[in-house]
């Protein structure tokens, strides 16, 4: 009998800079809430300084795990993991939470990691230990202390998809999602350009490819039907189409993972000369499933997801796709959140054994690959204020890290060697990115 899962896009155009990003949270956990996206597809669930940064994560380069190990996973029968990460506090590596300025002039050249304006950190990624950033319009990277702009451009009067050339020519009208490849590349996807975007050597002489989708240049206002080049097309990367391409993931052998939420597929393009599409799993049915994330573990990949009603955990064969496995559809997985709330799985990687979800009620937890919740890593609960006295300049306890996302249905959680990098946001404008230390 087949489970159905359908995927919803939360597809907006950046016409005007702000779109979804006010990073309020719904405290309504009674249904949801439809995104007015103008052409886009689809309604999403809802429950309701000075520069220089944090030494936690090594800016400089250095070893990276993204996708996980190859041995094992497991854990102890008392909860604690068998081989995984433990973790001790966290520090702010990037950002101000407690921004409430304009978002805009920032120096492309170069700016430090704590000074104002934030960044919009909507999205992260992992570059060969260093952090990428989206902003919806722009890709930034950690260089050292600084963050520097190395594609899109803000400013630009006319919108526009420009995915080939030296990275500065780089134009896209709606990002949504960044991954880093195990080369230290970068890929972007352009929901409403309709392509992936390739940005090789990033931080070198930094060029850029469109490696899936739509190849051509395209300004915003001549873009139909919510997305260039919109189609539902297999096949060689160039040939392939899109309906609202997000949430790009990487694995370890270069294989990229992307939603395609208009089709309401998990789609795979394959990391071999033609960059290869296909469609792992297709899950249009009667439910409307929203995807927020995936992560390979052990051959498995793992995608969080949720309907209106419930969390959700599935399983499928990355090289196979087919029938996705559901490991859990329902409500109250952990014990800290409401049972009557949705935890909302935002976030999804791994250490190797355990996969490790950061959640909208304000919670990184620890949960097995079997969908059992072996408790919080870090994180203070559901919170509507940001702390005014918390002293940013210390390490902070995990139990009394404020993890707010920036918007009901999003927010990132990438891990950096050891580390555990987490983009939330504060008052709407307080962007900042944490970093929990972890050994």
């Amino acid at each position: 009998m087949r489970t159905s899962i359908v995927t919803a896009s939360f597809l907006c155009s950046i016409a005007t800079a702000g779109c979804d990003l006010p990073g309020s949270d719904d405290d309504d956990d009674t249904g949801v809430s439809s995104a007015e996206t103008g052409e886009g597809p689809g309604t999403t669930p809802s429950d309701s300084g000075e520069s220089g940064g944090s030494e936690s994560v090594d800016t400089s380069g250095g070893s990276v795990d993204e996708s996980g190990s190859e041995e094992e996973s497991g854990s102890s029968e008392s909860g604690e993991p068998a081989d995984g990460l433990t973790c001790t506090n966290a520090t702010l590596f990037a950002g101000n939470p407690y921004f409430t300025g304009d978002l805009e002039g920032w120096n492309p050249e170069g700016q430090g990691l704590l000074a104002d304006p934030p960044l919009r950190m909507r999205h992260i990624a992992n570059s060969e230990g260093r952090v990428a950033i989206e902003t919806q319009s722009e890709v930034w990277i950690a260089d050292g202390d600084t963050l520097r702009r190395i594609a899109g451009d803000e400013g630009e009067p006319e919108l526009q998809y420009q995915p080939s050339g030296p990275c500065a020519d780089v134009r896209v009208i709606t990002a949504t999602g960044i991954a880093g490849l195990p080369n230290g590349n970068l890929v972007v996807a352009d929901s409403r350009g309709g392509g992936l975007i390739e940005l090789s050597d990033p931080f070198g002489s930094c060029t850029a490819t469109p490696i899936a989708g739509n190849q051509q240049a395209i300004l915003d206002l001549d873009v139909n039907d919510g997305a260039a080049n919109a189609g539902d097309m297999d096949g060689p990367g160039a040939q392939a189409q899109f309906f609202g391409v997000e949430r790009p993931y990487a694995d370890a052998d270069g294989n990229v993972y992307v939603v395609d939420a208009g089709n309401l597929k998990i789609k795979k393009i394959a990391n071999d000369a033609d960059r290869t599409v296909s469609t792992l799993v297709d899950y249009a049915g009667p439910e409307e499933y929203f995807i927020y994330s995936m992560t390979l573990l052990d051959g498995t990949l793992y995608v969080t997801s949720a309907t209106s009603s419930a969390d959700v955990i599935w399983a499928v064969d990355p090289v196979n796709g087919g029938e996705p496995t559901v490991l859990w559809e329902d409500r109250g997985l952990f014990e800290e959140v409401d049972p009557a709330a949705i935890a909302g799985l935002l976030s999804v990687t791994n250490d190797g054994v355990d996969l490790i979800m950061a959640t909208e009620k304000g919670y990184v937890f620890r949960v097995s690959t079997a969908a059992e919740s072996l408790g919080p890593i870090a994180g203070k609960g559901p919170s509507i204020d940001f702390p005014p006295d918390l002293d940013l300049t210390m390490p902070i306890p995990l139990d009394q890290l404020p993890l707010r996302t920036y918007s009901v249905n999003d927010g990132n959680l990438v891990r950096v060697g050891d580390d555990l990098v987490f983009t939330g946001s504060a008052a709407g404008v307080g962007f900042h990115l944490w970093s929990i230390h972890c050994e």
